[in-house]
């Protein structure tokens, strides 16, 4: 089988993908080609140069060779919903906003409620949570956070 792809290796952590400048013909199809069309009027003859000081920079670069490759279709994955929301996620929400505010929040509305953007789970604190958050007492033990 034949390279699709030209990589370059580099030493920063950045990965350039080059597009296919056309330059490249597979055999099969070249063999189908009239003279005009292997003469490659159509192609990029710069698109290399574009990328040339990428070479230079120490960044990395993934080239098309062909722009005739074949879609690879993957098995599907069924998807799969999770928050990593927590109590102790939320609790350090609140001593973000600081102390003086999570109180005036309280005095205005009697407590203090946090949704999570990402699942919608919402949560309350009132005066005791408050006051334990800040003093550095988890308002509840919540899972371990991966984040």
């Amino acid at each position: 089988m034949k390279a699709i792809y030209e990589f370059h290796q580099g030493t920063q952590p950045l990965l350039i993908s080059v597009p296919h400048d056309g330059r490249s013909i597979p055999d099969d199809i070249a063999a189908t080609m009239t003279p005009a069309g292997l003469a490659i009027p159509d192609t990029d003859w710069h698109v290399a140069a574009l990328y040339d000081f990428a070479g230079e920079a120490g960044l990395e670069l993934l080239g098309k060779l062909f722009a005739e490759d074949d879609v690879r279709v993957y098995d599907p994955r069924p998807v799969q919903f999770r928050c990593r929301c927590s109590v102790r996620k939320v609790e350090e929400v609140l001593r973000m906003i600081g102390e003086a505010e999570a109180r005036a929040v309280l005095e205005d509305r009697g407590d203090i409620e946090i949704v999570c953007e990402y699942c919608g789970q919402r949560r309350n604190f009132d005066v005791v949570d408050v006051e334990r958050v800040f003093a550095g007492k988890p308002v509840s033990p919540g899972p371990a956070s991966l984040q």
